[in-house]
């Protein structure tokens, strides 16, 4: 698997159009885009991820700490144990 970066204009209809010579063989390939706006100021749409879930759950729901604390756990199960 290798990465390609290109830099490149999104159309006023949204759409992506991109032209990258690969050393991939003929044939059917898997693609993976990663869209990122770029230039001066620019910022990510949420700073968290209940930003990104704003209105859909629970207000009591604190889903960053959620998801760290179950990082956490999970990292504390894949140690290995003292022998």
């Amino acid at each position: 698997m290798k990465t390609l970066v290109a830099q490149t204009q999104i159309g006023q209809d949204g759409k992506l159009h991109l032209d990258l010579e690969t050393d991939l063989p003929p044939g059917p390939a898997e693609v993976v885009v990663v869209s990122q706006a770029s230039g001066v100021g620019t910022q990510p749409p949420f700073d968290t991820l209940k930003g990104i879930f704003a209105g859909r759950l629970p207000a009591d729901i604190d889903i960053d700490a959620d998801l760290c604390q179950m990082n956490a756990e999970w990292e504390r199960s894949i140690e290995p144990s003292p022998e």
